[in-house]
């Protein structure tokens, strides 16, 4: 399962806690899900990062669209979710067909 969402701040996708919350819930109703991607989790994120870090995480940038395509996609949709690039093309790849 891959998690499509908003961060809501710069240095810290979910302050509020309200996108965990609603992933837990997806998860409890879904048992059949083994793993989830979500990009602050599985992404180095930061400055900090090493120079294989760094390599990484823009391999996966490169591919993200792989990911959305290819896996299931929990989309967090609220009221800015749709007034962003980025997540408008995750909710887009989504939909679409692997052939």
């Amino acid at each position: 399962l891959a998690v499509s969402h908003r961060w809501e701040r710069p240095d810290e996708p979910d302050a509020s806690g309200v996108q965990v919350r609603a992933i837990r819930e997806y998860l409890l109703a879904h048992e059949e899900v083994e793993l989830v991607w979500y990009d602050y989790w599985c992404m180095y994120q930061g400055e900090d990062r090493s120079p294989e870090q760094r390599a990484r995480f823009k391999w996966t940038m490169q591919h993200i669209n792989l990911l959305y395509i290819g896996c299931s996609v929990l989309i967090l949709q609220e009221l800015s979710y749709m007034s962003r690039f980025w997540t408008q093309f995750e909710a887009w790849c989504s939909m679409q067909q692997a052939g």
